[in-house]
């Protein structure tokens, strides 16, 4: 899903716009909740959540998880004497979680199959307890089977593009030479708009596109819109510019 570009755009800008919001820790005080910057959390988050990751790359990275896999995103706290001291954000498997089958909805973590607490573990979750990515699956794949298609288009297309007929009986060497003759004289956009010769009394008879062919661009640019609405983000912010207005 990855390969399609609007999938990806639309992950990016989600997460990489998450990750640059201001982070704030608020410490409780009764019925209040102040500002606490110097509480060990706030260092994490916008400093270095760990030495070979920052802050601002495990948020994103954990809010493009939770748009990715249906688990969510799933980071550790490491803490020392009470106190958080590292993040540490696992590929996808490494922490597991389970719901309680009452109906309450509460979770049991497992970091490589070892019982963890819920308040060592930061989870960032979408809706419906799946992710957009799986919701839109069917969206995703047209969309990557109409690349596919295009690409098979241009990359098998022969041009002229039509049916060779002929009155007489060729057999199937004859049949043979004639195909490899016009593939190499015709087939591949290097060889678009050469002029077409027969022999034998042959003609040529000219196919035109299916509805599906000629609307190509138009299903190309709805399935972008799916995925965009998937996402919740507008097309434009995944750089479909065809309704953009440029006077205001």
């Amino acid at each position: 899903a990855l390969t399609v570009p609007a999938v990806q755009a639309a992950i990016r800008v989600i997460s990489e716009a998450a990750a640059t919001l201001d982070v704030t820790v608020k410490r409780r005080h009764g019925a209040q909740e102040v500002d606490a910057p110097d509480h060990p959390a706030a260092r994490l988050l916008t400093g270095e959540a760990n030495p070979w990751t920052s802050g601002y790359e495990l948020i994103r990275d954990l809010v493009a998880q939770a748009l990715t896999h249906d688990s969510g995103g799933l980071a550790w706290v490491n803490r020392i004497g009470g106190k958080p001291m590292e993040v540490i954000r696992y590929d996808p498997g490494a922490i597991t979680v389970e719901y309680a089958s009452t109906g309450t909805g509460e979770p049991t973590y497992r970091l490589f199959g070892k019982r963890i607490a819920a308040r060592d573990v930061i989870h960032v979750r979408g809706p419906f307890s799946r992710c957009p990515l799986s919701l839109a699956r069917d969206a995703i794949g047209m969309a990557k089977e109409l690349e596919r298609h295009g690409g098979n288009l241009f990359k098998n297309g022969a041009r002229p593009g039509g049916i060779i007929e002929t009155p007489k009986t060729v057999g199937h060497e004859g049949v043979i030479k004639m195909l490899n003759a016009w593939r190499s004289a015709h087939e591949g956009s290097s060889a678009a708009g050469r002029t077409a010769l027969l022999w034998d009394g042959a003609t040529f008879k000219a196919q035109t596109l299916n509805s599906t062919d000629s609307q190509y661009l138009e299903n190309r640019r709805f399935q972008i819109d799916e995925i965009a609405r998937a996402f919740r983000v507008p097309p434009s912010m995944i750089y479909e510019l065809g309704r953009v207005t440029w006077s205001n």
